[in-house]
């Protein structure tokens, strides 16, 4: 395309997908990369190389891959899976970043009970583990750090696919060591359309996107406290369409940019607003699958029908 169009305003072919597909009970987010895309590709790989020789320096990977085809990403983060239905399909893990010993937690000696404050246990997951806990963010940063080179590699295509549905959304995330996950993006029209369907006037929950975010958090933090799962949350306000989506944080989650959207069918885009982790930004990113599982799935027609 020698002008990039915007999916805010037309209906441009798909050219990847983000998924999410639950599996033997373990959440499983998917990245799909349309092979036509894929092919037009130089070499058939993916990554400018002084972001990623920045984000190896931060970070400390061991290495990148941006071969199409096989495990790609910052030491080999997206699992490969093969073509299916015209779509590289790869697996983006959640890992646990808390990892239980067999000793209990010595803030509550076991007890899940804050004995100085009173309430749960902050240091076992608010009393739910009763167990020590040790961290590794490693394998997150590697994920957010991958998706992050891929998802603005692939911002706009250079050429359009023969997909015969529409890209629903796109969407870039940040990663910064210690600073900054955030990430936003564009819907486009159908996905707007089916937002728009989803309002009555006032706050309308969309119950699919908080369950996703809710099992891809527990599946990073072994389980999930009552404190946090009151935190979750995505509705649609007004009649217009405008989604909001929140997760465990200071305000954290995403919100439309009003500025620089429409009420006249077209889509709009959207922000973010204080994703300091990349647990917070994967949970997000597990809400816009299932947003587009919702759209895509019905949805099955050709997008010039």
């Amino acid at each position: 395309m020698e002008t990039p169009k915007m999916i805010t305003r037309e209906r441009i072919p798909c050219w990847y997908e983000l998924s999410y597909q639950p599996r033997n009970k373990t959440p499983q987010l998917l990245l799909r990369i349309h092979t036509e895309y894929a092919y037009r590709l130089p070499n058939q790989t993916i990554g400018r190389d002084a972001v990623v020789e920045q984000l190896m320096d931060s970070f400390g990977f061991k290495g990148w891959s941006g071969a199409i085809g096989q495990d790609l990403g910052f030491d080999h983060a997206l699992k490969y899976r093969g073509v299916v239905d015209g779509f590289h399909e790869y697996c983006i893990p959640t890992p646990h970043w808390q990892k239980l010993t067999g000793n209990p937690c010595p803030d509550c000696n076991g007890t899940g009970e804050d004995k100085d404050m009173g309430g749960d246990c902050f240091s076992c997951c608010f009393g739910v583990l009763g167990r020590e806990v040790e961290q590794d963010m490693q394998g997150l940063y590697a994920v957010s750090a991958t998706l992050t080179e891929i998802l603005q590699a692939m911002q706009y295509p250079e050429s359009e696919t023969s997909a015969p549905f529409p890209q629903l959304f796109t969407v870039t995330t940040i990663a910064m060591a210690g600073a900054s996950f955030e990430l936003g993006g564009s819907y486009g029209l159908d996905a707007a359309a089916f937002l728009c369907g989803r309002c009555t006037g006032k706050q309308v929950p969309i119950p699919e996107m908080e369950a996703t975010m809710i099992e891809v958090w527990e599946s990073m933090e072994l389980s999930v406290s009552e404190f946090h799962r009151r935190s979750f949350n995505a509705y649609t306000q007004e009649y217009d369409g405008w989604l909001n989506v929140g997760c465990p944080g200071d305000g954290c989650g995403l919100h439309p940019l009003r500025f620089r959207g429409s009420r006249n069918g077209n889509g709009y885009d959207f922000g973010s607003h204080n994703v300091d982790t990349p647990m917070q930004q994967l949970a997000l990113l597990a809400a816009l699958a299932a947003l587009h599982d919702s759209v895509r799935v019905p949805m099955r027609t050709p997008m010039h029908a």
